[in-house]
């Protein structure tokens, strides 16, 4: 009788283990009957085992203050011209995950603060957007922009194109998808 408890615990206590464990499942490039290349998790003749790197993530950053120190040169001259606006967040040909992607805003550097009157506008995928949030933007890719307008609308300076991906993650691999999963 105790040997039998102690072979359900064993079994038990392996069984916790093995659901903690990451998912990860082997993945193999082939030819298929049609002489197309295929892709599957099961090894075949004449399958090659495919490595696949880990997704690069992108973390987020306190975004860089576009203002400026010396409030009395504002002050005495009636309209600067601007110098630099680059994006500096997200980089170009970057991927954020989608689950990462609440709370990224695009950072940009401007040099000679905002003028009055002056306003920043973003373009996303050529669509005015409102505010800098990457919050709600679906997978895929995706072209940023930044142009600064006059009161009259009227361009002063944009930022070159930044392009970069949104990637959706897996549910298999979704740490909330692992923890809800009940073995039969």
């Amino acid at each position: 009788m105790k040997k039998q408890v102690t072979m359900k615990r064993i079994c038990l206590l392996f069984l916790a283990l093995s659901i903690m464990l990451p998912a990860q499942a082997e993945v193999y490039k082939y030819i298929n009957a049609q002489g197309k290349v295929a892709y599957g998790d099961e090894k075949r003749d004449g399958a090659v085992k495919v490595v696949i790197p880990p997704v690069p993530t992108y973390p987020s950053s306190e975004p860089i203050s576009s203002e400026s120190n010396d409030d009395e040169e504002q002050e005495t001259a009636d309209h600067v011209d601007y110098e630099v606006l680059e994006i500096t967040s997200p980089l170009p040909n970057s991927t954020i995950r989608r689950d990462q992607l609440d709370g990224v805003k695009v950072e940009y550097l401007l040099r000679s603060a905002l003028q009055a009157g002056d306003r920043m506008v973003l373009y996303i995928n050529g669509e005015e957007r409102e505010g800098m949030d990457l919050g709600d933007l679906e997978r895929g890719g995706h072209i940023l922009q930044l142009e600064v307008l006059s009161d009259a609308d009227v361009l002063q300076i944009a930022s070159t194109e930044v392009s970069f991906t949104v990637q959706q993650v897996s549910r298999l691999l979704s740490p909330a998808f692992r923890n809800n999963a009940t073995v039969n």
